[in-house]
């Protein structure tokens, strides 16, 4: 009880300090979406959910494609979880997956802040979405029973449970030198646009 409301804390944290902060996006100029886009999402963020109502490839690409290009998008994205449906959440879950592998090596501190913003979450299919993105790199207990939890528990546990590990830290040797071509389970990135089927691989090595 008392990890799961530290948790919650440092992602209510994380999620003021994206607000306050200047950061910068991790895309480069060539990714991000037009600015345009990304102030009307601002403006209006609940138009996502009523534009794919279903979920999907195109609700995950654009959550992704958001977040990379502004770091501002992550606490309207985060907002949206409590009214999305089920498909909706775990859709936002894996969009937010794949902008935290993106998001790595530009700039882990923001990482950190993706992967504190869902462990905090009362969204299991966003953390078990998340969690299917990043296998190697725990989010928050989604259910199920034992294993620790709260930042710097080991990874592992009972079925079904899941742990913050240091933040950031595990991907680390993962990322590679493009962040836009991380594997995204099964899926490749086309700029900061939608999502290809080719399968592609990272090593865990």
């Amino acid at each position: 009880m008392l990890n799961g409301r530290l948790t919650k804390c440092l992602a209510t944290a994380a999620l003021l300090a994206t607000s306050g902060a200047a950061n910068a996006a991790c895309y480069d100029a060539r990714q991000q979406l037009p600015a345009q886009a990304v102030g009307g999402f601002l403006g209006n963020p609940g138009q996502l959910l009523t534009q794919h109502p279903d979920g999907g490839a195109q609700l995950i690409s654009q959550v992704r494609d958001l977040v990379a290009s502004d770091p501002a998008a992550l606490s309207p994205v985060m907002t949206l979880l409590g009214s999305a449906n089920g498909n909706q959440q775990s859709a936002i879950g894996s969009g937010l997956g794949q902008a935290y592998r993106i998001c790595l090596r530009p700039d882990q501190a923001f990482a950190t802040q993706i992967q504190l913003a869902v462990a905090g979450s009362n969204s299991t299919p966003a953390k078990d979405a998340y969690a299917m993105i990043n296998p190697d790199t725990a989010i928050g207990a989604a259910g199920g029973t034992g294993g620790g939890s709260g930042i710097g528990g080991a990874t592992g546990g009972g079925s079904g449970s899941t742990v913050i590990g240091s933040a950031g830290q595990p991907l680390a040797s993962n990322a590679t030198s493009n962040p836009a071509s991380n594997l995204l389970t099964g899926m490749t990135l086309n700029g900061a646009g939608g999502l290809s089927q080719s399968t592609t691989t990272v090593s865990g090595q």
